[in-house]
């Protein structure tokens, strides 16, 4: 459901959009079973750089979304939707948490502590910014500076206007804790400086264009992508091995492929023996590097490789037979070829 330019869904929906893709993903059908999903979804829709697919995350690109439909309600004076909000309730700090307001506005509430972090303001004439929860003393939001103080605030929802210009004291109950009282010291030391004028006050946000517009696109990438990069991005993702190879690339590195071993964890089968040795565990490692067949094959293209080698295949050295521009390319299908034999042998009766 599209409103006001915006995305909102309610999250049973976006679970629901969500178990259809991951059915896509894994099996290709309309569900599947967990035992099919070889890498968690939350993983699945971290960037490539991050470890992940980049699957877009619906849950998070709504909440973007909303966030901008938020800074459209605080800063586009020409947007219908401030108006509204400015005509029936005298702007979005004056609007009241219940569903009076609307159910869109009632889910919107609950982001404010999020965009407000996003978002600094200089202040004008203080009716738009909230005195405690926005950010705009150097300090940060007061809430955080002063929390002492603020549990003792009137109203926690006041903008600065309506505390600036009127007693300082009146803001707050009569009776003050000691640290209460500390703060409220240096609070009006704060404030001593603070002038309010005829402007209106001015919200940033680091993500906004030169029209002050912002981009849920920018916001979506710097929340995504908050992480640490994946020693494998470059060799699998940079690859120019086919993408069916590169996928098989990305769950082989990180031991989510279907081997026997995987299998009897998922109780699937009863025996996680090598089908092609029959000698050891048939673990992702004993697979590529450990089974004889696959020391045969290795041995025979002249690629120094051995078991501890599989969980960082992009550190293995290329033969001086083999082009280095290329290598990386031939040793992922080199990888998938030997997982395409292996299902040749158990699947097809074909000798190894």
């Amino acid at each position: 459901m599209y409103t006001m330019g915006a995305l909102q869904l309610p999250q049973g929906v976006v679970d629901a959009l969500d178990a259809r893709r991951r059915a896509f993903l894994w099996a290709g059908e309309e569900s599947v079973s967990g035992a099919q999903c070889l890498v968690s979804w939350s993983k699945s829709c971290l960037p490539k750089e991050n470890g992940g697919l980049g699957v877009r995350d619906l849950s998070l690109q709504n909440t973007c979304l909303l966030m901008k439909l938020l800074h459209r309600a605080h800063t586009a004076t020409d947007s219908a939707w401030s108006r509204w909000l400015e005509t029936e309730f005298g702007g979005p700090l004056e609007a009241p948490e219940s569903t009076s307001a609307g159910t869109h506005w009632a889910s919107l509430r609950q982001l404010l502590p999020d965009y407000r972090l996003l978002t600094t303001v200089e202040v004008g004439d203080g009716r738009s910014t909230t005195f405690w929860h926005d950010c705009w003393l150097a300090a940060g939001p007061l809430v955080d500076a002063m929390p002492a103080l603020y549990t003792h605030a009137r109203r926690p929802e006041a903008s600065v206007h309506h505390v600036l210009v009127s007693d300082l004291r009146l803001a707050f109950v009569p009776r003050l804790s000691s640290v209460a009282t500390e703060e409220l010291t240096e609070l009006t030391a704060v404030l001593a400086e603070i002038n309010l004028t005829n402007a209106q006050d001015v919200r940033r946000c680091p993500w906004e264009d030169k029209a002050h517009r912002l981009s849920s696109s920018m916001i979506y990438k710097s929340i995504i992508a908050v992480g640490v990069s994946c020693d494998y991005y470059k060799f699998i993702w940079e690859n120019r091995a086919p993408p069916k190879v590169k996928f098989f690339g990305w769950l082989l590195v990180q031991d989510r492929i279907q081997t026997r071993e995987n299998l009897l964890k998922k109780n699937c089968i009863d025996s996680d023996l090598c089908e092609l040795c029959g000698a050891q565990v048939e673990s992702t490692t004993h697979l590529i590097a450990g089974c004889a067949f696959a020391v045969g094959f290795w041995h025979w293209i002249g690629v120094q490789i051995d078991e501890e080698d599989v969980a960082a295949l992009w550190r293995v050295q290329p033969p001086s037979t083999i082009p280095a521009a290329h290598f990386n390319a031939f040793l992922l299908l080199c990888c998938w070829r030997l997982w395409k034999h292996r299902h040749d042998v158990v699947f097809r009766s074909l000798p190894p």
